[in-house]
């Protein structure tokens, strides 16, 4: 008889402990972790949930990865959730791109400033290949919003410093939402 021990059960580690067992029905199959829920942990403090462990989007489309996630956790149902990013004092709808508004106009001011300054300069020195994912934060977002948000949350996340994870995997198509400028043409009429 096999046995087979997999380390971590966060999604990946349950499913290929599943995965392996239905595959090997005779095999022993344990799935270990110090704490379950690996990267996906959430905690519940008076009453409400907030994600220590990291990341709560599953990137996936594979429907089978998906259907066997969701094969876990038997009945369940659809809410609409809300999720918010607390940052000096305020709490802003996330994701934080799109929550800036209910920040104090000084603020907006900062981070818009951040982001229209790394536009020009990717305009005017063309796209570079970041060396690492602290680099593509920086580089797409400015250094105001990558060291106030982007990179502290990266890094909680994924573990481990920014300057240490590849930028390859932001490329791929619909991965992230990317800030962009927009052009408008003013057209002069006289009257």
């Amino acid at each position: 008889m096999s046995r087979v021990a997999v380390l971590g059960c966060g999604w990946a580690g349950v499913l290929a402990s599943l995965r392996t067992k239905g595959l090997h029905p005779a095999a022993d199959v344990v799935c270990i972790d110090v704490e379950p829920g690996g990267l996906l942990r959430s905690i519940s403090i008076k009453g409400y949930l907030f994600d220590i462990g990291g990341s709560h989007v599953v990137f996936s489309k594979d429907p089978a990865v998906l259907n066997g996630i969701l094969s876990l956790v038997g009945e369940r149902t659809r809410k609409a959730g809300k999720a918010y990013i607390s940052l000096n004092g305020y709490l802003l709808p996330y994701p934080f791109e799109n929550g800036i508004y209910v920040l104090p106009p000084e603020q907006r001011a900062r981070y818009g400033h951040s982001i229209i300054l790394a536009l020009l300069e990717n305009a005017r020195h063309g796209e570079r290949k970041p060396a690492s994912l602290r680099d593509w934060i920086v580089n797409t977002f400015g250094r105001e919003v990558a060291e106030d948000y982007l990179i502290p949350y990266n890094e909680k996340i994924w573990k481990r410093p920014v300057d240490q994870i590849s930028a390859d995997w932001v490329y791929t198509p619909g991965r992230l939402p990317l800030p962009g400028v927009v052009q408008y043409r003013f057209m002069s009429t006289t009257y």
